[in-house]
């Protein structure tokens, strides 16, 4: 499944630390990786802010600190005017951090308040706190200097991880420094990668230096890009019935569009044949939008079992609803035996009726907020610990999950989850769910693996929004326009 895809290893803060530990103990000179470090960042500021000549650096009392004394020292040799800013005073740091410290005193690099830095400064780096604090309240005196800077009107650098931010989970403290680039040193965190960090974070490049991360497991394996087609050809031979019939059941009174999104958007990702169950109402208005449906008027207490026989796949919940209609729907459909989406309203009943975990392929497709329900938790705590969340919601759900958001999360049974890096505020618009279900349906109705249709769905339609918004720009992205652009977003 990856292998048509350019892929990075994501790592928890603690296996970053013990490969760079376990690299420092191979190597002569107990400072290399801070050199390196050093030189890294040097070389990035002079990429992106080449005009940048005095530069204020804000070090802490630990590793980070190092490194951003490390960079003072490069920036200093290249004619750079250095301002540094020390805090963590009161505890005794590292040795490393000492000893670079002191290398720039040597040098007769300038200290000042973080006043005086800020007041000339071109450039700001935020090299406090590296791989983020764990747990309680930042120190006072990094407090001060985050809201200064997050204040003041210059650009904001930040070493590893911007400081205020959890490495492991993109928690983010009160208050967190807003950073518009972050240089991350051996293997990107799983904090960096999902949920509101990213806009703390900025843009992002990784600098490896000279640790071998392949012989440690990641936590997470990001998805960054698409190198070659993902889809089979098709067989010469082939028809209709060769790629998959998908029922897709939903759209109760006055939330047609949701069903029609999802069954549209199947038909467009190579479904065979796709039909609807909804209202008798929307009829006439499915089939003048896609005549290439098969559409079915259903009423309260129908048996709908002769449609799910039939069927390859399913799609239960687009426009649902929470009524009668929707939880007679929800029970037939939830037991047959057929792969399953289950999304939007089917989620709620879910929520609802706790049934039995299906023994046949089942997606789900939760938003934060219907995670948070499953869970019995709240939107902001699934959004502070979104790996730990998808974990909850595969043990309760005994399925494959897939958390919408950015940085999209998809679970995989024996492996690590994967992590998008495509998708983009402008498909935060009603309806764009409901065109993630139908893909994915279409990839189960063809026969593609639970958690491969989940990944290849939810990756094909972010980059299709992507393209789309390179385009025309994020506001006013419609699902109807990614529907229509899906196979120009392939590779030919």
């Amino acid at each position: 499944m990856l292998a048509s895809f350019v892929t990075q290893p994501v790592f928890s803060a603690a296996t970053v630390k013990a490969l760079e530990e376990q690299t420092l103990a191979r190597l002569s000179d107990a400072d290399a990786l801070v050199k390196q470090a050093g030189v890294a960042l040097a070389q990035q500021i002079q990429k992106l802010w080449p005009q940048a000549q005095r530069v204020a650096i804000f070090c802490g009392s630990g590793n980070n600190g190092a490194d951003g004394y490390s960079l003072a020292q490069e920036l200093h040799g290249a004619g750079v005017s250095v301002l540094l800013v020390a805090l963590g005073q009161e505890r005794t740091g590292t040795a490393s951090m000492q000893r670079m410290k002191e290398a720039c005193l040597e040098l007769g690099l300038e200290f000042c308040t973080l006043e005086q830095a800020l007041c000339s400064a071109q450039l700001v780096v935020d090299a406090m706190l590296g791989n983020g604090i764990r747990a309680g309240a930042l120190p006072a005196d990094y407090c001060r200097a985050i809201k200064a800077i997050n204040t003041a009107d210059v650009p904001v650098l930040a070493v590893d991880v911007p400081t205020g931010m959890n490495a492991d989970t993109g928690q983010l403290h009160k208050p967190t420094i807003v950073a518009q680039h972050t240089v991350v040193f051996i293997g990107y965190r799983l904090g960096h990668t999902t949920g509101t960090a990213a806009h703390y974070c900025g843009s992002m490049n990784l600098e490896p230096l000279t640790v071998n991360t392949e012989q440690a497991m990641p936590k997470a394996v990001r998805v960054v890009a698409q190198h070659s087609p993902f889809l089979p050809p098709r067989p010469i031979h082939s028809h209709k019935g060769s790629h998959g019939h998908l029922l897709v059941i939903g759209g109760d009174h006055g939330m047609g569009g949701a069903a029609l999104l999802a069954a549209s958007a199947a038909l467009h990702a190579g479904a065979g044949k796709v039909t609807v169950l909804t209202r008798n109402t929307h009829l006439n208005g499915f089939l003048a939008h896609q005549p290439e449906l098969m559409v079915h008027g259903v009423e309260d207490g129908e048996s709908i079992q002769s449609w799910l026989e039939s069927a390859d796949a399913v799609v239960l919940g687009p426009g649902l609803g929470q009524q009668a209609w929707g939880q007679a729907l929800f029970e037939q459909a939830f037991a047959t035996s057929k792969p399953l989406l289950c999304d939007a309203d089917g989620i709620n009943w879910c929520q609802r009726l706790t049934p039995h975990p299906r023994a046949a392929a089942t997606v789900f497709t939760p938003h934060p907020g219907e995670a948070a329900r499953l869970l019995g938790q709240r939107a902001d705590q699934v959004q502070q610990h979104r790996f730990q969340a998808l974990q909850d919601l595969m043990n309760k759900l005994q399925a494959t999950v897939v958390l919408k958001g950015n940085g999209t999360l998809v679970s995989r049974q024996e492996a690590p989850p994967l992590v998008l890096d495509c998708g983009n505020p402008g498909m935060a618009v009603a309806g764009m769910g409901d065109v993630l279900s139908g893909i994915i349906g279409a990839m189960l109705a063809q026969g593609i693996a639970a958690d491969e249709a989940a990944f290849l769905g939810a990756w094909w339609h972010g980059h299709t929004a992507d393209l789309l918004a390179r385009g025309k720009g994020q506001v006013g992205l419609l699902p109807t326009e990614v529907i229509a652009t899906l196979w120009e977003a392939l590779p030919k």
